[in-house]
C-alpha cells in the first residue's frame, strides 16, 4: 500500500501497489516509511493528529527528510507508547544537538543520514552524472531534472 498525490494510478498499478488515502495508510500499516520531499505541503506531516492514528504496534521509518516529522509530537506519542517505535535518519533541526529528546528513548534507532547509501547507488550515482553531463553537452535535456521549467527556458534563451 502507498499514498502519493503524484504518482498515476496506471504507475502504481504497474509497481502493484494500492494507493490509498493517507489517513487510512496511517491508520492501517504495520510500518510507516517516509519518502518523500520536504516542502510547504509536507512539512510536519507526521504530526500529532497521524501518530495518534496509528497502530500502537506500528513503527514510523524516517530517510527522507527531517521535518516531514513534528519532533515533540514524535516524542510524546513513543513516550506514551502510541507508537511501538521508530527509525530516524534524519532530523528536524540537523545536525541535531546531543540533547535531542529522541536519543534519550530505548524505542528508537538511530542511523547517520546514510540509509540510502548503498555499494550499489555508490557505484551508480557517479555514472548517471556522467550520462547527464553527455546529454546535456550534446544539447538534449537531462533526464532527471528537479525544475523543468527552468531547462525549457534556458534552452530557449540560448537557442
Amino acid at each position: 500500500m502507498g499514498f502519493d498525490p503524484y504518482v498515476p494510478q496506471g504507475k502504481a498499478e504497474q509497481l502493484n501497489v494500492k494507493m490509498v488515502p493517507l489517513d487510512e495508510l496511517i491508520r492501517v500499516s504495520d510500518i510507516v516509511t517516509l519518502h518523500c520531499d520536504l516542502n510547504k505541503e509536507t512539512q510536519h506531516l507526521i504530526n500529532r493528529e497521524r501518530l495518534q492514528q496509528m497502530k500502537r504496534s506500528a513503527y514510523l521509518v524516517n530517510t527522507a527528510r527531517g521535518g516531514l516529522v513534528h519532533t515533540a509530537a514524535l516524542c510524546r506519542a513513543l513516550k506514551e507508547g502510541l507508537i511501538a517505535g521508530a527509525a530516524i535518519d534524519v532530523f528536524e533541526d540537523e545536525p541535531t544537538k546531543p540533547d535531542n529528546p529522541l536519543f534519550a528513548l530505548e524505542n528508537v534507532i538511530f542511523t547517520p543520514h546514510m540509509a540510502g547509501v548503498s555499494y550499489e547507488a555508490m557505484a551508480r550515482e557517479p555514472v548517471w552524472a556522467a550520462e547527464e553531463v553527455v546529454r546535456l553537452l550534446k544539447g538534449e535535456p537531462p533526464r532527471h531534472v528537479l525544475n523543468p521549467d527552468y531547462v525549457r527556458n534556458a534552452s530557449k534563451v540560448r537557442g
